[in-house]
């Protein structure tokens, strides 16, 4: 009996811990290994000639309470800013409207991977769709994959790509 006991304290013990490690819900603190200064390109399909386009960057990102913010500066010309906020509330990610969370994968060198898609309007002539946005890296390198899929197609494509490095 006292055997029996030491099993169960020993099961709900191992249990316990085991819900506590598996948590994988998305917080702002995820985005850490991503903050500093980054140098990379921006490729996209250019939708009036059909090419795949490129110009280098240079990209700024840090945490400010629950949001982790990207700042681009597109060296082309005299330079294009661009700058992203991703607000992260309850595991959920906010960026002109809620992001559903498709997969969330935090790996052993404390960056991540986060697929995440939303209904929208895209091309020249904002046709429904939904996009998806796949963050892949670690503190070394970063890539931020935006791919589409228009309403009424199989397959997304990829739409465009930041790929950064320090």
């Amino acid at each position: 009996m006292l055997k029996r006991a030491f099993s169960l304290i020993a099961l709900a013990v191992s249990l316990i811990g085991f819900s506590f490690t598996t948590t994988t819900e998305l917080q702002p603190s995820a985005f850490q290994p991503f903050e500093g200064s980054w140098n990379g390109k921006l490729e996209y399909r250019d939708y009036t000639s059909s090419e795949w386009v490129g110009m280098p960057l240079e990209g700024a990102a840090f945490l400010k309470g629950n949001a982790f913010h990207l700042k681009y500066l597109l060296k082309e010309g005299k330079g294009y800013k661009q700058h992203y906020v991703y607000a992260i509330k309850d595991g959920t990610v906010y960026s002109g409207g809620a992001w559903k969370t498709e997969s969330f994968q935090p790996l052993s060198s404390g960056a991540f991977q986060l697929v995440m898609s939303q209904k929208g309007r895209d091309g020249n002539d904002h046709k429904p769709c939904t996009f998806r946005v796949r963050f892949e890296g670690s503190a070394k390198n970063l890539t931020i994959t935006k791919e589409v899929r228009f309403d009424g197609e199989a397959d997304f494509f990829v739409r465009n790509q930041y790929s950064l490095n320090r």
